[in-house]
């Protein structure tokens, strides 16, 4: 089974749900350093996704088996690089949510780790998507207005200072500026609320722009939190305001951990 790498970032990145999910249920103490994505949903449409495992030496493992019942193992393909395998998994229409257990398995030995399917908390019928007739206002969260002077400047991030005296450099707008001035977008008569990518952008320079991707599963600490967000599509909803979220799916910053493994391709399937 051939991937290109690109591919695999848009299977990792596949749906909007997945951003959602910041909390990964990997279990560190088996080896098993990152699980992507780190979680799926019962009655998803696709209910076939690859999950991309990260540990020391996990490629030596060549079959899995999960329990209980609700997810078969249809495949499992190693990487050049031995820290990673693939797993491709079937997901019953009758699984439940819960969290399930996968086995590992190489010969006599094996190595276990969790992995959760949630209960969808919307409901379908109600989704209404954007049409013609919505006006769509597009914001760059950082260039917008920052509520939240707190997260301007986090030492964890490459680029950790505010340049509001470069066309390049971070201006410190976020989430909760945007939440602030729901009224002024929605007087201008805006149906849609478009963001330019909200996902981890750690990047050395120059990635206020959002389109340099890290990591499609956290919401950028310097614009705000996962409740941020989450607060903000609630709060433009009882405005009856949309709201669109922009994903890249066909390329990362530099800094993307799978961008980095430049061995990250898949050889062969066991």
């Amino acid at each position: 089974m051939k991937r290109t790498f690109y591919n695999l970032i848009f299977i990792i990145s596949f749906t909007l749900k997945l951003i959602l999910s910041n909390n990964l249920n990997v279990q560190t103490n088996n080896g098993i350093l990152r699980i992507d994505p780190p979680n799926w949903w019962v009655g998803m449409q696709n209910n076939e996704i690859s999950l991309v495992i990260k540990g020391t030496n996990i490629a030596s493992y060549t079959s899995a088996t999960v329990i209980p019942e609700g997810i078969t193992v249809a495949d499992v393909t190693r990487a050049e690089s031995n820290d990673y395998i693939f797993l491709d998994i079937l997901i019953s229409d009758n699984a439940q949510p819960n969290m399930y257990t996968f086995t590992l398995v190489n010969g006599n030995k094996t190595m276990n780790f969790k992995y959760e399917l949630k209960k969808r908390n919307i409901d379908p019928n109600k989704l209404n998507g954007i049409n013609s007739s919505d006006l769509i206002y597009l914001i760059m969260p950082d260039r917008f207005a920052n509520g939240n002077l707190k997260n301007d400047a986090l030492a964890n991030f490459n680029e950790n200072k505010i340049q509001k005296d470069s066309i390049l450099g971070r201006h410190g707008g976020d989430l909760t500026g945007i939440a602030n001035h729901l009224n002024y977008i929605s007087d201008l008569g805006a149906a849609t609320l478009w963001l330019n990518p909200v996902q981890e952008n750690n990047q050395p320079k120059e990635s206020y722009h959002g389109y340099a991707i890290t990591d499609h599963y956290k919401v950028d600490a310097r614009i705000g939190t996962l409740d941020d967000y989450k607060n903000l599509v609630e709060s433009c909803h009882q405005k009856n305001m949309k709201i669109v979220m922009d994903m890249v799916f066909n390329h990362p910053g530099n800094e993307h951990y799978l961008f980095k493994k430049t061995k990250l391709r898949m050889v062969s399937s066991f």
